[in-house]
């Protein structure tokens, strides 16, 4: 039950620009909910990612203003969706929220640690080459690789130049669909004295998928496929899942995924999309569903500045999840404004 619903959106700046659906940000922008009830506050995030989500930020305004209308009148519950055509961020803001107001109240308050990957990209490299050994000089386990964005003969020393930097450290190469099948291959082939997890979305076509597993070593990881309307169709090929929740379709439907990943003997792995620190909570607690695996989650360190008075420490190897209340007077308005509020009548 709920008594009260807010809507916030904010803006928070980030370290250095970064390209989203072409275009260069310096800020990223979402929203955030909070479901109010008894003085129990429940937050969450609604984030879409430009460029990867299908909805707009101004889609998921509109959606989560009307589902909020709803929710007060009885309507919806997040935590048993039976609505059609929710916008996966949107999904996974209620959800979230639901879930600080109700179940997180209850839970046990001691602190648990999620093991992180740090990610490595050619353009932070650029800027700033004494990150070459960061990982092993700061305790990760392993490391992100993101390549696709430069020529293949770039890319294939770039990850050479990393695993001669960081050794003993389990790599894993993210290709974000940027190659063809042979120059898959091709950067496959030059792989063959460097330890790679799994190499994850490589193929612009992603129809090749099958030729490419029956002709590479390294195993595939898929993530944007899996959100495919065709999804069915490749999974086999993939013995990784990638999850990002919020461009997923929300907490229950990343459990359901990881539950059918445990149950066939698939790795899920859990991924950051440039959440702030409610989102990033939200994921963190989704990890503790796989205590064995290193997730995906050193997007946050893009950001300059949280929505968070005092941020809390979401950067490094081993990431502490603080099962704590949120409460309005914990947050910056200085980023944030509110844009919706309703009570039940």
């Amino acid at each position: 039950m709920v008594d009260s619903i807010d809507i916030y959106r904010y803006r928070l700046p980030l370290t250095h620009t970064i390209t989203w659906n072409n275009t260069n940000n310096s800020t990223r922008d979402g929203l955030l909910i909070c479901l109010t009830c008894d003085n129990h506050q429940g937050w969450g995030e609604i984030s879409p990612l430009p460029g990867f989500s299908l909805e707009s930020l101004n889609d998921a305004i509109e959606q989560a203003i009307t589902y909020s209308n709803f929710y007060l009148n009885e309507q919806f519950s997040p935590l048993n969706l039976t609505m059609t055509n929710v916008w996966p961020s949107v999904q996974f803001g209620f959800e979230l929220g639901e879930y600080y107001q109700n179940i997180l109240h209850h839970s046990p308050k001691h602190s648990v640690f999620i093991k992180s990957c740090m990610l490595m990209t050619p353009e932070l490299l650029e800027k700033n080459s004494n990150q070459l050994n960061e990982p092993i000089r700061n305790g990760y386990k392993a490391v992100k690789i993101k390549v696709g964005a430069k020529l293949l003969n770039q890319d294939i020393n770039l990850v050479h130049q990393v695993c001669e930097a960081n050794p003993d450290i389990e790599l894993r190469i993210d290709a974000n669909r940027s190659w063809s099948l042979s120059e898959s291959l091709d950067f496959v082939g030059e792989m063959r004295s460097v330890p790679i997890n799994f190499i994850e979305e490589p193929l612009k076509d992603i129809h090749g998928l099958g030729k490419f597993t029956q002709r590479s070593p390294i195993p595939l990881a898929l993530d944007e496929t899996l959100r495919e309307s065709e999804a069915e169709k490749f999974i086999e090929y993939a013995q990784v899942y990638i999850l990002k929740p919020s461009l997923y379709g929300g907490i229950s439907d990343s459990l359901k995924i990881i539950d059918d990943a445990l149950f066939t003997g698939k790795r899920c792995i859990i991924s950051s999309s440039y959440e702030t620190g409610i989102g990033m909570n939200g994921l963190l607690e989704l990890a503790c569903n796989l205590p064995d695996e290193i997730h995906g989650l050193d997007t946050y360190r893009i950001f300059k500045e949280d929505i968070f008075k005092s941020p809390s420490p979401l950067i490094g190897p081993n990431i502490e999840l603080h099962r704590n209340s949120i409460k309005k007077n914990d947050l910056n308005f200085d980023v944030i404004e509110k844009v919706w509020e309703r009570s039940k009548l």
